[in-house]
């Protein structure tokens, strides 16, 4: 009888360390499953990071050269204002010659007349001058312009 006894005891411990070991193999398994779905997780959001590093690279990229073309545009704008300022000067200092020449004229007398004909003269030529001024201040206003469309 004390055969069977120890026999049965050993029996109940055996099904108890079974039992545990099942317990423990499940464990682990779920353990596992965990352990592989966090490693895809990662590797997902690994990509995803990747692609947008990626993109975030081509964006500042792209910024380096809007910033480039602005520094461009900037410098022709500054020499456009600087060629505009300079023939509005000329303009506004041949019409304040044609003044001048016009109140000389007016207050000579007709004994000056030879005078007043070559100053006359001179007057005609600064507004031909002046027009062509001015046809090429449009002219480069307009390629200025064109410039900058492109």
């Amino acid at each position: 009888m004390p055969k069977k006894i120890v026999l049965s005891v050993l029996v109940v411990l055996l099904a108890a360390g079974l039992s545990a070991c099942s317990v423990m193999q499940g464990t682990y398994q779920e353990k596992v499953d965990e352990a592989d779905t966090l490693t895809m997780r990662l590797a997902a959001l690994q990509k995803k990071h990747d692609g947008l590093a990626a993109e975030n690279a081509a964006i500042k990229a792209r910024n380096e050269g809007l910033l480039a073309d602005l520094v461009g545009m900037t410098l022709q704008k500054d020499k456009l204002t600087t060629d505009l300022a300079y023939v509005t000067g000329q303009r506004d200092k041949d019409a304040a010659d044609k003044e001048d020449l016009d109140r000389i004229l007016q207050s000579k007398s007709d004994t000056l007349s030879q005078t007043i004909f070559e100053l006359r003269g001179k007057v005609a030529d600064l507004d031909a001058e002046n027009t062509k001024l001015k046809a090429e201040n449009a002219s480069l206003m307009k390629a200025r312009e064109e410039q900058v469309r492109k």
